[in-house]
């Protein structure tokens, strides 16, 4: 799915480097993990992965597709035998849309705001509490759980009225929010070794996460994650947490991530001094909060630092216009390696 730094796209150079540098590793913590890409990537060359991230979201997608590391049964659910996991996604496409949390308050059935189309709202509502009464009644395990969460959330930007994040929405009805909502199911992966998903904050998990690599992906700029999903975040977390203003942002000042503020240096800094990691390999950009020279110097306290560049496409969420005005179509992304 489309997400603001996204490394989907530079999964090759980032093992790349890991590989030709970091000798003998086997070890591999993904302290920002987002949507679980580099996680899964890493899982997929036999590491042992550790994905963590502070939106649930994202803990879903890393439990699902990190952690998990078998193929569900749904034995509680009678689906045993072949392809339970396709049939378990069958059924839940198959559930008429409801009335519910998102359809009250992300559609036009029963707001202003035009997130989704009514009836994709309520398919999504009608998906979300059967995986709720599943779980409360323990019909499905945890990981089984998470399994289908994560295909739900991964199938709502695919008919999402926004122009990439979920700051605003369109106030027309763009082609994609016309699709019938869908899920698929997920591309599971098993591997030696254990892996395992952590919802915590970076900062306070950092100095007892003893690893080979600790592969630092914190957000570049001031586009706080927990605004710019929301919505993929409500439904993850189902908390019926309250939307306020035109935009339906609910107030989560928990979900707040210092890196998209004046302390991302301070924050930063904290956990290269702390961290008891072999080598730190730290993903930032050329036009981020922290400047090139203040990485430097504080990557430089703790060893040699290895600068590695790659040209890459701008994330663009919108097009440019009298509200944004994009420097360039392309940024420099960087990659510092340093090792004890």
């Amino acid at each position: 799915m489309r997400y603001i730094g996204s490394k989907q796209n530079l999964l090759a150079f980032i093992e790349r480097v890991a590989t030709c540098h970091c000798s003998g590793a086997r070890t591999f913590v993904d302290l920002f993990c987002g949507t679980a890409v580099v996680g899964r990537h890493f899982k997929s060359l036999n590491f042992n992965v550790t994905s963590n991230d502070l939106m649930a979201y994202a803990y879903t997608f890393a439990r699902a597709l990190v952690q998990n590391n078998g193929e569900p049964l749904f034995a509680g659910l009678g689906l045993n035998g072949n392809a339970p996991l396709d049939k378990a996604v069958e059924h839940l496409n198959s559930l008429s849309p409801v009335q519910g949390f998102v359809t009250s308050h992300y559609s036009p059935a029963g707001s202003d705001r035009m997130y989704l189309s009514p009836e994709n709202a309520g398919r999504i509502d009608a998906i979300r509490m059967q995986l709720q009464v599943w779980r409360r009644t323990e019909a499905v395990t945890e990981d089984e759980f998470h399994i289908l969460l994560a295909a739900l959330l991964a199938a709502v930007p695919s008919v999402s009225n926004v122009s990439g994040t979920y700051g605003a929405y369109l106030k027309f009805w763009e082609s994609r929010s016309k699709k019938r909502l869908l899920l698929q199911a997920p591309a599971l992966m098993i591997t030696p070794g254990t892996h395992r998903a952590l919802n915590e904050d970076a900062n306070v998990i950092a100095p007892a996460l003893n690893c080979d690599i600790l592969y630092l992906d914190p957000p570049y700029n001031r586009r706080q994650y927990a605004s710019n999903y929301h919505l993929l975040e409500s439904i993850a977390v189902w908390d019926y947490a309250a939307p306020l203003g035109v935009s339906g942002l609910p107030k989560r000042p928990e979900r707040r991530s210092l890196y998209c503020t004046a302390q991302a240096s301070e924050a930063l800094g904290h956990i290269i001094r702390t961290s008891p990691a072999r080598h730190i390999l730290l993903s930032y950009n050329s036009e981020g909060i922290v400047s090139h020279e203040v990485l430097m110097e504080m990557l430089c306290k703790r060893g040699k630092v290895e600068l590695f560049e790659e040209e890459y496409r701008r994330f663009r969420s919108d097009a440019d216009g009298p509200t944004r005005n994009y420097k360039a179509d392309s940024v420099v992304e960087r990659l510092y390696l340093v090792s004890n």
